[in-house]
């Protein structure tokens, strides 16, 4: 509850605060009275009523769980090794009987008067075995009751503390030459609504779920079901063992498997609690009302940047508030001063003003070097700032360099195609004058040859045409990715000065020719950024596979 009685105790102070001022009055009193048509809210809180027989199977079979793992059931596994005879620690029957089999052991004979001995002889070792089937059928059995509890618990407590809301608040209000209109939707959900623990706390079904969960998590950290996590986990279907149909507390366990197997159940069904309003109380559009008023506050303030002057502002009325009251102090101490002089007064009372007055210059003297250290930082980030627009001045003059650069070589592109295509055609103006003069002087001697140097004339002269009409074609195409480059850098010299505050005047796009010029620059960007996730894609998957896919190649 501590969210919710620290936004109580500021709202509170927030209407205390401007309960004086009469134009905020005068507001919140119109927004209450404007109409309530599209108000609403609605509120609605999960339950969980749980079915009680799951937990019963459980309760039950986990007593015959807790007395068939005090069982240890175990059996005892006969191992052994040769080793040499120092090393041997005790004489069994197996060593001997291993030994009346094994005659080699006995590598040479004894001298006169020594005892025949071998030089190796077999140590046999009676070993404990706990995983048996039956206690690999209890621990898969206590794994599986535990993933059991853990969803339907899980699930009941995330349904069980799930809580929505939902306002909706549409006011139009009109105040003289001011004109007001808000609209909002608000959607809430919590999936752990901390109002709901009284219900969990007095949910007796609750706490025996969470006692069955604690019950088996305990079990599986006994001695005997550590030592059997070590082997393989059982997996169904399980083998009726004679233990597992005819022990007491093995049946049961088994019984109890069987029936949660079987259980289909989620366990649990939902019940919501919904309330509803619609038009809402007159309390919460009183409330509302200076909601509505705060945020038309906080959007004045920054659509006309007054954060600074009204922070500076404050600071100011905060100071002298503060030389008020101390100036009241000092008031109140003199006249103190001159009571104890002229009438006696305790000189306790005195000495509490004085200490008073001494904890405020304290505190006013932290705030001060806190001030102090804020204007530090103010400096210093003033300092950063500077830096920066220096280093963007020095871009933007880069940027306009770049421009100019590129409308220099754009212009000497264009005139080298003009002068290009003139000479081009002057060419071909003198290659057909001469080609006429010829054929008329040499017309009727050479008519044949005439018409065959024609030919490979106007055969020359067509493929210089293509020639020019080529390195036409490629002079347009360098214009246009020049002037795609232009559009392009003046895009991103826009977006800069928009990001770091720069524009003018000459940044006005709203009419026709200009806005027609800022879309292409948009459409230059988009085809670049196209191009770029093309390839970021390609190196992504490069890093990711390690290698180039069809789809790169």
């Amino acid at each position: 509850m501590n969210e919710w009685n620290t936004y109580y105790r500021a709202f509170a102070e927030y209407k205390k605060a401007t309960a004086s001022e009469k134009q905020i009055r005068k507001l919140c009193e119109a927004i209450g009275q404007a109409s309530t048509e599209g108000d609403l809210l609605e509120s609605t809180r999960t339950y969980c009523v749980i079915d009680e027989d799951w937990i019963e199977i459980i309760e039950e079979g986990l007593e015959h769980v807790e007395k068939a793992i005090r069982e240890e059931r175990q059996f005892i596994r006969k191992e052994g090794e040769v080793v040499p005879i120092e090393k041997l620690k005790r004489v069994s029957t197996a060593t001997v009987q291993h030994l009346a089999r094994h005659s080699e052991l006995i590598t040479k004979e004894p001298e006169e008067g020594e005892t025949l001995l071998p030089e190796k002889l077999y140590m046999a070792e009676n070993l404990s075995d706990f995983a048996v089937y039956e206690n690999r059928f209890l621990y898969m059995l206590l794994c599986y009751l535990r993933d059991f509890i853990n969803v339907r618990l899980d699930k009941i407590m995330e349904l069980g503390r799930t809580y929505r809301l939902q306002t909706e608040v549409d006011k139009n209000v009109r105040i003289g030459r001011k004109y007001l209109k808000y609209k909002t939707t608000l959607y809430y959900e919590d999936k752990n609504d901390r109002m709901a623990d009284e219900f969990f706390q007095a949910s007796p079904l609750i706490e025996r779920i969470e006692t069955a969960q604690r019950l088996v998590v305990s079990l599986l950290m006994t001695p005997l079901m550590k030592e059997v996590s070590k082997a393989p986990m059982l997996t169904p279907p399980i083998t009726r063992t004679n233990v597992l149909r005819m022990n007491v507390h093995f049946k049961a366990a088994l019984e109890m498997y069987g029936k949660l197997v079987a259980y289909t159940k989620p366990g649990y069904a939902i019940e919501e609690l919904k309330n509803s309003y619609r038009p809402l109380p007159e309390a919460l559009v009183s409330e509302m009302a200076e909601v509505i008023a705060l945020n038309r506050f906080l959007a004045y303030k920054y659509g006309n940047k007054l954060s600074e002057r009204l922070r500076e502002e404050y600071e100011r009325e905060e100071l002298q508030r503060k030389e008020r009251e101390a100036q009241e102090r000092r008031e109140q101490l003199e006249q103190l001063k001159n009571r104890l002089d002229e009438e006696g007064v305790s000189p306790y009372e005195y000495i509490r003003l004085l200490e008073e007055e001494n904890s405020q210059k304290e505190k006013d003297s932290a705030a001060l070097r806190v001030a102090g250290k804020e204007i530090e930082n103010l400096k210093e980030k003033l300092k950063t700032q500077e830096n920066k627009l220096s280093e963007l001045v020095g871009q933007n003059d880069g940027l306009l360099q770049v421009v100019a650069e590129k409308n220099a070589a754009l212009a000497l592109q264009e005139q080298k195609l003009e002068e290009e295509k003139a000479a081009f055609e002057r060419k071909i103006a003198g290659a057909r004058r001469d080609a006429e003069i010829k054929c008329a002087q040499e017309k009727r001697e050479f008519e044949t040859e005439c018409m065959k140097d024609a030919r490979a004339l106007e055969e020359a002269l067509r493929q210089e045409r293509a020639t020019v009409e080529k390195s036409a074609k490629a002079l347009d195409e360098e214009k246009a990715r020049i002037e795609k480059d232009l559009v392009f850098t003046k895009a991103q010299l826009h977006g800069l000065r928009q990001q770091h505050g720069l524009t003018a005047s000459e940044d006005d796009f709203t009419s026709k020719e200009r806005f027609m010029e800022l879309e292409a620059e948009f459409r230059a960007f988009e085809a670049f950024f196209e191009t770029q996730w093309k390839y970021t894609k390609k190196r992504i998957r490069k890093e990711i596979l390690g290698k180039k896919t069809k789809r790169d190649e």
